[in-house]
């Protein structure tokens, strides 16, 4: 239920240490263990050529009122509202009829409405305007995801006094590790 923050320069790791959380990137030395599913969002969502909800499911089933909790914590009720098939509009090749803030809320809800105890966040409130960005902070990641472990990479240092821990990186290595007042 922890909300680790990452936070850098660009190239400091950030992406890359999220990524070996995954098993992505080869281990020099030491060990990792992950107990629990994972789900990741990133800035740039992965979508397919199919409908929005079909994105956002992602072969889950179907349960309506945590679909509708997920669309409003995400931000996405307002755009769903505006499409003409509502979250049966048909989505192109890599989201090609969706703006990039657009994709990444689907990809967000995706990894929120999926049952994976870990959540990985790759800067995904970059992409959005600070309205959204705000919304999407306070009702997605700090509220409607507390029960969960969430490990939030961002340069929005702002932020980080909402965070339970902190990890700060430079070139690729932890150069502080802690508790905001500790930091």
């Amino acid at each position: 239920g922890e909300l680790v923050m990452i936070v850098g320069t660009v190239g400091s790791g950030k992406s890359s240490l999220l990524m070996s959380v995954l098993n992505e990137i080869p281990k020099l030395e030491g060990s990792l263990t992950v107990k629990g599913k994972l789900s990741l969002i990133q800035q740039n969502a992965w979508i397919t050529n199919s409908s929005l909800r079909d994105n956002i499911l992602f072969g889950a089933k179907y349960e309506k009122r945590r679909y509708k909790e997920v669309l409003r914590v995400c931000g996405l009720e307002p755009d769903i509202e505006n499409f003409d098939d509502g979250d049966q509009i048909m989505i192109g090749e890599r989201g090609i009829n969706l703006s990039g803030g657009q994709k990444t809320r689907v990809g967000l809800a995706r990894a929120v409405y999926s049952k994976s105890d870990i959540i990985l966040l790759d800067c995904p409130l970059a992409a959005v305007d600070s309205h959204v960005g705000d919304h999407i902070f306070n009702k997605c990641i700090k509220e409607y995801l507390s029960e969960r472990c969430r490990l939030f990479a961002t340069n929005q240092t702002h932020r980080l006094g909402d965070a339970d821990k902190i990890i700060v990186l430079e070139n690729g290595k932890v150069v502080a590790y802690g508790k905001y007042n500790e930091l």
